[in-house]
């Protein structure tokens, strides 16, 4: 008896065999136009597809590339607020009581806070905007 399969699954077997086939051994270009015609998909769709991934490639990439620049200022920014608290400590504590330390610490620690999780929360529209901002000057400088 032979094996039937409902609708989809033949391009879902199809769709997992090319990725196994292409992860064995390298697929260029023109052995990945030869599989998409085999499938049945057209040249014009297979280009289409391709621009559309290279596209969102890149923009990964330029997203990684943001998200580790805005870390590498958060942490500058946290070395410096770390070592400007021991230096207001040790200033203060001169005369062996802490008075004034604190208003500083506080209020620079509220500001690294907010720092930090406007560093870490990357689905933000904030921190998108602040991406999407980037890239366009990015992009300019780049011209």
């Amino acid at each position: 008896m032979q094996q039937r399969f409902e609708e989809g699954d033949q391009e879902e077997i199809l769709r997992r065999a090319l990725a196994i086939d292409a992860s064995q051994k390298a697929l260029d270009r023109q052995a990945m136009v030869e599989a998409a015609r085999e499938l049945g998909i057209s040249d014009e769709a297979l280009e289409q597809a391709e621009e559309q991934w290279l596209k969102e490639k890149e923009e990964r990439v330029h997203f990684r590339e943001f998200v580790a620049q805005q870390r590498a200022g958060w942490i500058a920014n946290l070395v410096a607020y770390l070592a400007m608290t021991a230096v207001f400590f040790f200033l203060d504590f001169r005369d062996g009581r802490l008075s004034w330390f604190y208003w500083p610490t506080i209020g620079w620690g509220i500001g690294v806070f907010f720092h930090t999780m406007g560093v870490l929360n990357t689905k933000s529209e904030a921190f998108q905007m602040e991406f999407r901002q980037w890239r366009k000057n990015r992009d300019k400088t780049e011209d």
